[in-house]
């Protein structure tokens, strides 16, 4: 993209979307933004509605996330590189939070299809 600048498409839902009033949003990063530096954009645009939401240097554990409907591995954030026209959806956690150990997570895959975001 001209001037080195890229964008990317972000997706909200429950929590986020209520408390940002939106559902989808985009945003303009440097070329060469990775995942995890997108996450600190969105950090800083909405630290006072958002900031609770995020520990260290992400989004407290719970949070998934996929790009382009493909669901990211969270130790992959900092080195996964978006492309002009990437779409970045963050999922909360579902119905409070993480299961009691022992107990599976609903997998992302069925979230993403529920929402109608998963590509086959």
């Amino acid at each position: 993209m001209a001037g080195g600048r890229l964008k990317i498409q972000t997706k909200y839902y429950a929590v986020l979307r209520e408390r940002l009033g939106k559902t989808s949003e985009e945003f303009e990063l440097p070329q060469g933004s990775t995942v995890t530096d997108f996450l600190e954009k969105l950090r800083q645009v909405y630290a006072g509605v958002l900031g609770d939401l995020f520990e260290g240097g992400g989004l407290k554990t719970g949070f998934a996330l996929a790009l382009n409907g493909e669901s990211l591995d969270k130790s992959l954030w900092a080195s996964t590189r978006l492309k002009d026209g990437d779409v970045v959806v963050i999922l909360p956690p579902i119905a409070g939070g993480l299961p009691e150990a022992g107990q599976p997570h609903a997998p992302l895959a069925l979230i993403l299809a529920c929402v109608g975001l998963l590509h086959n």
